[in-house]
């Protein structure tokens, strides 16, 4: 590791020892943390394991998938400011991209994967794109799909401003913005 603050002090090496298991997906998630993603060996919930380099010690957190019996595929990428992580998830009822938020421990968000071959997620963490990579040589043609990640307040606040009340749009009923943008930030923390 290389702590670009510190970079005199050169590149560290921390030994990590998680549960038996495979880990992939290793992303810088706090101050001085460092962040694994897997599956165990022997049954039981896919793992994050944190790992503290000031204090030098892991904690092992079980995750909360979408489904029981889920198994962590892929990890697509991760954003340590808000502490979520983008997952491909497999499971007997088969496979989903999910949003999985590590402050509460559960997927927000889950849908089929139905056209995630591959997935490139930006640098800000705010899309990503869908894609087949296994083409056929002469298609002219590629189908991406692209999908944008946006806070509960953002959906809310873009709900009320389309939304329809008695024929009216509630920007109208209310007359101002700001009541929309304060009941948005009250119900993004209930949800």
């Amino acid at each position: 590791m290389l702590d670009t603050r510190e970079k005199f002090e050169g590149f560290r090496i921390f030994n990590i020892e998680p549960a038996p298991g495979i880990y992939f997906a290793l992303y810088p998630w706090g101050e001085r943390e460092i962040v694994l993603f897997g599956n165990p060996d022997r049954g039981g919930k896919p793992s994050q394991i944190v790992y503290n380099s000031f204090h030098r010690e892991s904690t092992v957190i079980p995750m909360n998938c979408y489904n029981e019996g889920t198994t962590l595929k892929s990890v697509f990428s991760a954003d340590p400011v808000r502490k979520r992580a983008l997952l491909m998830e497999s499971n007997k009822d088969g496979v989903y991209l999910s949003i999985w938020n590590a402050s509460f421990n559960r997927v927000e968000f889950a849908r089929e994967a139905e056209y995630a071959k591959q997935i490139v997620s930006s640098t800000s963490n705010e899309y990503l794109v869908e894609y087949n990579n296994n083409q056929v040589q002469k298609a002219t043609t590629m189908k991406l799909v692209v999908s944008r990640l946006v806070t509960k307040k953002m959906f809310f606040i873009h709900l009320m401003k389309h939304a329809i009340y008695n024929n009216k749009r509630l920007i109208e009923v209310h007359g101002k913005a700001d009541v929309l943008r304060d009941v948005a930030n009250m119900l993004s923390f209930i949800v």
